[in-house]
């Protein structure tokens, strides 16, 4: 019985001991991250999973507007980061730009897995129609995934209109989150089957 607390105990401990990004480490709670200076505002709960919303974590990046954590069962298993609008771009110039840079400072700590640009699959084909072809769903896209044992990392430029975007960052705990996911799931499947 010893060993199996022990056990447990050290799996706890290198899961919260776990990096994620911004200063947090994966396994932190709501109430841990309060207590590193951060004002949490809860969006959403729903089965296990909660999302609370900040505008600063304890270590920031220049390119980011705000943030969502989500939890399960009070765990951080991901993170997402909004960059600040891109505006006047109508070319994506300055985007690129920003996308370029940040993926070489990932690339330095986690491997590449996937870089795509798709452009103007559909309807919006010009130069100038970038962000457009961005926002719109299948017409464009401009991303990269990295990992490493631990994590899933997804960047992304997203559009919103003629000449404006921004960088979208997503950060999951493997194997935590997709763990996460499938409870929330069998959550929703157990409530469906007894409310037939």
């Amino acid at each position: 019985m010893k060993k199996l607390i022990v056990l447990l105990l050290v799996s706890v401990y290198t899961y919260a001991g776990n990096e994620a990004m911004f200063g947090l480490n994966f396994g932190q709670t709501p109430k841990e991250i309060r207590a590193l200076g951060t004002t949490l505002i809860l969006k959403n709960a729903n089965n296990n999973l909660s999302s609370y919303s900040c505008t600063s974590l304890p270590k920031n990046t220049s390119s980011a507007e705000s943030y969502t954590l989500i939890f399960s069962n009070d765990s951080l298993v991901k993170i997402i980061m909004i960059g600040v609008d891109i505006v006047n771009d109508v070319y994506g110039n300055e985007g690129k730009e920003v996308f370029m840079n940040t993926l070489e400072l990932l690339k330095k700590k986690y491997t590449l897995d996937l870089f795509r640009t798709d452009l103007g699959l559909t309807l919006y084909n010009e130069l100038d129609e970038f962000y457009q072809c961005l926002a719109y769903d299948g017409c464009g896209l401009y991303a990269a995934t990295l990992k490493n044992n631990t994590k899933n990392i997804s960047l992304q430029l997203k559009g919103l209109e003629r000449g404006k975007g921004y960088l979208l960052l997503t950060i999951e705990a493997e194997p935590e989150f997709t763990i996460a996911l499938e409870k929330s799931k069998n959550i929703t499947n157990k409530g469906d089957l007894e409310a037939f």
